[in-house]
Order: structure tokens, then sequence, then C-alpha cells
């Protein structure tokens, strides 16, 4: 299985910003992408700013935090699934 990566997860694997033209930064964007951004607005550990202004992704316990939702949306549908039982049960008693 090959890794493809993200175009927003490092500043250098973007050279050139999406209009084409080089920036005045050795030829990286001006702006961080818009995606780390959002996750700065989300979960601001996870971003930092190098000394140039870059903006870098290091999403240090992304794993822990993804399995908790995996767990939380696991817990949620087992619950939605016990609701549709009793509503048909209810339904066929009717």
């Amino acid at each position: 299985m090959s890794f493809r990566r993200a175009r927003w997860c490092a500043p250098s694997v973007r050279k050139r910003p999406r209009n084409g033209r080089p920036s005045a930064r050795n030829g990286r964007p001006t702006r961080p992408p818009r995606r780390r951004q959002e996750v700065e607005e989300v979960i601001p550990e996870w971003v930092a700013t190098t000394g140039d202004g870059t903006k870098v992704l290091n999403m240090i316990g992304f794993e822990a935090m993804a399995i908790e939702a995996i767990k939380e949306l696991n817990s949620k549908d087992q619950e939605l699934e016990r609701r549709i039982q009793a509503l048909e049960q209810a339904a066929k008693g009717s």
C-alpha cells in the first residue's frame, strides 16, 4: 500500500500557490492553506508557526482522538439501533 501525503500536511509539499504564481517566500505560498487555519481554530496545539511565519501541522494525539470519536459514534449507533427495534416492536404490537 502506498501512502500519499496530503497537500496541507507539510509546508514543503506544495511549492507554488494554487494560482500558479510563486510567492515572495522562496516559492512557498504567502498564506497558509485554509485547512491549517481551520485546524488551528479547533485544536491549536496541533499547529506551530516556524520562524518565517509558515504554519506546520504536528498531529500528536490524533490516533487517540480518532479512537475516542469512533467509540462515541459506535455507542450512538447502538443506541439508535435499540430505539429502532423498540419502535418496530411497538408498531407490530399495535
